[in-house]
């Protein structure tokens, strides 16, 4: 694990309406079920695969990426109460056999993970996904923005720990390896979605 401390002050010199803090950013192109609309010899192609969320040490919100490259830019807001115990983008499948990517090695990208050590306030955590038609663009990111208003040449005090790591934050959701859905051969009416959840 590799970790980055940051001890920020910030002074605004104008009114502001979204600050965001701490912002990470990623690559999802495509996953396993969906290899046919992208056109690529891979199963899958992205640095991440989800956000997760802690709000607290006992409440946490798995968030599984998504693009949609013909369409415009989508974004998520995830609304905390309070400061979150830690955010972040994660990359949980790890088998080699689902990127077939001897030169990139996406199953051997880190996490990285957000945790604030100060108070932040109330805010949410804002999720962008841009939409994008190879891998070469990092069409993901994360901001928490605060819902506070915060006066012009007052400081502002956001400490926080970046950790870089491969091992995934624990979490109490059933871990879903991907979804697939196509048509029922019974019934062309009818679509049939599939998930496939780790043992």
């Amino acid at each position: 694990t590799a970790q980055v401390k940051v001890k920020s002050v910030l002074f605004l010199r104008k009114e502001v309406k979204l600050l965001g803090i701490s912002p990470i950013t990623s690559m999802f192109w495509f996953d396993v079920g969906r290899i046919n609309d992208f056109h690529d010899y891979r199963p899958s192609v992205h640095n991440s695969d989800g956000l997760i969320i802690s709000k607290t040490v006992e409440e946490s919100q798995w968030m599984p990426l998504v693009n949609h490259h013909e369409h415009k830019m989508i974004n998520y807001d995830t609304i905390c109460n309070k400061t979150p115990s830690s955010f972040g983008l994660v990359q949980r499948v790890r088998d080699y056999a689902l990127y077939m990517d001897p030169s990139v090695k996406y199953n051997l990208n880190p996490n990285c993970i957000v945790t604030p050590n100060n108070d932040w306030g109330n805010g949410k955590i804002r999720l962008f996904i841009l939409p994008t038609a190879n891998e070469w663009m990092d069409n993901i990111n994360v901001f928490w923005f605060s819902d506070t208003t915060y006066k012009i040449n007052t400081p502002i005090y956001f400490d926080y720990t970046l950790s870089y790591s491969m091992k995934e934050p624990e979490i109490d959701k059933p871990f879903v390896l991907y979804t697939n859905n196509g048509l029922d051969i019974n019934d062309a009416k009818n679509t049939i979605f599939s998930l496939s959840y780790k043992d």
